[in-house]
């Protein structure tokens, strides 16, 4: 087996980051309205995806795979991209290793599209929370009724738990301070805007139904175990 000595690896390394880091957006409005303005966030993730969808074709090796996956999970549930997004939301399932967290990964992704495609509607409608929260909860009721499953959703209520409107506005504030007055951002900070926006206007609304859900789950195999 031909070795690569170590200084050729960490040259290539360094080759891998530095490109990654040149993947830059433009940002015409203070950063913080990308996030919070629908208007503002639409035309960022067209420019987002057109970046992302063809290095995902090509498995591209210089960003993180399971980065530009979740991005494209999260804009396509935003857009009402079923196909796009479950197919993401598939692959980066595949992508762990077998156990509870395995089990658990994509059931949200799942039941959001789920809603979509029944209601035609979005988070925060009454008829597409409904919906949602069958289907979430006929997914998680799924799911092995093991004390490793139980760990996994508990984890889950105390992220729920946290994630309100003004624990996110919070995040965006902080990050905006940081970022300043520039007019471009990175690959990383346009992930983590995508992210914000994917709350905000996707999870939040639907974060009663969520715990509702997950702390029955629990409470199932509770009694069980």
């Amino acid at each position: 087996m031909k070795t690569i000595p170590f200084l050729t690896v960490t040259l290539l390394t360094m080759a891998v980051w530095s490109q990654a880091a040149e993947i830059e957006f433009h940002v015409p409005v203070p950063v913080s309205r990308i996030a919070l303005d629908e208007s503002d966030f639409a035309p960022f993730a067209d420019a987002v995806m057109s970046e992302v969808a063809p290095r995902l074709a090509q498995e591209d090796p210089v960003v993180s795979l399971k980065m530009l996956l979740a991005m494209q999970v999260h804009i396509a549930l935003h857009r009402g991209e079923a196909q796009s997004a479950l197919v993401a939301a598939k692959r980066i399932q595949a992508s762990l290793p077998e156990g509870p967290i395995h089990d658990y990964a994509g059931l949200t992704a799942r039941a959001l599209v789920h809603a979509q495609q029944s209601t035609g509607r979005r988070s925060g409608d009454s008829a597409f929370n409904k919906v949602f929260a069958d289907e979430f909860a006929a997914q998680l009721a799924t799911l092995p009724k093991t004390p490793k499953i139980r760990t996994v959703l508990e984890q889950q209520v105390a992220k729920y738990t946290a994630l309100t409107v003004e624990a996110v506005h919070r995040e965006i504030a902080a990050f905006a301070e940081t970022f300043g007055t520039r007019d471009h951002c990175t690959l990383e900070e346009a992930d983590q805007l995508v992210r914000w926006r994917h709350r905000l206007a996707d999870l939040v609304p639907l974060r009663d139904e969520i715990l509702w859900c997950l702390e029955a789950a629990i409470a199932v195999r509770q009694e069980r175990n």
